[in-house]
């Protein structure tokens, strides 16, 4: 009987020494969950940051693009308002030219007959 209590006793021994490596191993896993959990929130709160700031720099771009495309069409269109008034110009001074020769050949003609 004794031999039957002692080959008990050791295996009882036996299961309590696994069971409190199972319970010391449960509880570095369940240390080591929260570490890698922890560290999963703060990359996710890092990648909403930086998604954040990539749609910041997205808006900041488009802007400018619009900015710059407003500019771009504002120069276009006062180039070619310049070169109206360019060739409007040198339609008047034509006019001009004309006029001041007209006024020349009228005042000879008025001359010639006095």
């Amino acid at each position: 009987m004794k031999s039957k209590y002692e080959a008990l006793k050791e295996e009882y021994a036996t299961f309590a020494r696994i069971l409190r490596e199972t319970e010391d191993s449960l509880q570095r896993v369940n240390v080591e969950k929260a570490h890698c959990t922890n560290e999963l929130n703060e990359i996710q709160r890092d990648l909403e940051a930086q998604h954040r700031e990539k749609l910041r720099l997205e808006d900041e771009i488009m802007e400018k693009i619009r900015t710059q495309l407003t500019a771009d069409k504002a120069a276009k269109y006062s180039a070619k308002m310049v070169q109206r008034l360019r060739e409007r110009t040198k339609e008047l001074e034509t006019q001009v030219g004309q006029l001041q020769e007209s006024c020349h050949s009228c005042s000879k003609h008025f001359e010639a007959k006095i």
